[in-house]
């Protein structure tokens, strides 16, 4: 969407959601999100347009705050496969970005069952662990945004914060690993939600940098 768009969609709020939850509650390849998913895993080494488009339209319709297209999206499984491609292609800055800012909003959300899904069923934090020694990797700056969104959870959700507290290496990782990045910014940490939306997201300005990761 264009961002003037954006806010002239968010007023139909309601007729434009009942109209795609149809298609949402159809069972197999019918469902909009079972062929998303199917887009998403697709076989190549290139992430290609057409993952980065259907991720962007993924990571819209959760800015929405809508539970029931959270649920949704939670019941199709696209969120993992988001975040496999995330580790999959570590110097697509685009692709980092909007998976990034998905998992803010998740994680902003009012929808628990979707924040349980990105920690524990998606396996977020054992997938940063696991890459958490390439610091050379693009992806690695993002999770100090992971981490931030992460802890802001689990102030307001008992049980994840309750969950978080047994993870001795995660909370070493953050100590050791992160906290002294952020320690030595010299401007202030900014939170992902304020970087990029999928409202916001220019993709006229996609540079030759990112051409070879993404075609």
């Amino acid at each position: 969407p264009k961002q003037g768009d954006y806010y002239d969609f968010k007023s139909k709020i309601p007729a434009t959601i009942n109209k795609f939850l149809n298609p949402l509650s159809k069972k197999g390849e019918e469902n909009s999100l079972v062929r998303i998913k199917s887009i998403l895993q697709r076989k190549s080494d290139k992430l290609g347009v057409d993952r980065l488009r259907v991720t962007e339209i993924v990571l819209w319709l959760l800015e929405l705050r809508y539970q029931a297209l959270d649920i949704a999206i939670k019941e199709s499984g696209v969120i993992p496969v988001c975040i496999d491609l995330f580790f999959e292609f570590p110097n697509c800055s685009v692709y980092h970005a909007l998976t990034t800012h998905m998992i803010q909003n998740v994680l902003e959300g009012s929808c628990n069952l979707l924040k349980f899904h990105v920690l524990v069923e998606s396996n977020l934090i054992g997938r940063i662990l696991e890459n958490g020694t390439n610091r050379t990797a693009g992806f690695f700056g993002h999770f100090l945004f992971f981490e931030l969104a992460i802890d802001e959870c689990a102030k307001k959700v008992p049980y994840l914060a309750k969950w978080l507290s047994r993870k001795k290496e995660w909370n070493s990782f953050v100590t050791e690993k992160l906290l002294p990045i952020k320690e030595s910014q010299v401007q202030p940490f900014v939170p992902p939600s304020k970087l990029v939306g999928a409202a916001t997201l220019d993709w006229g300005s996609i540079g030759k940098s990112f051409a070879e990761d993404i075609i």
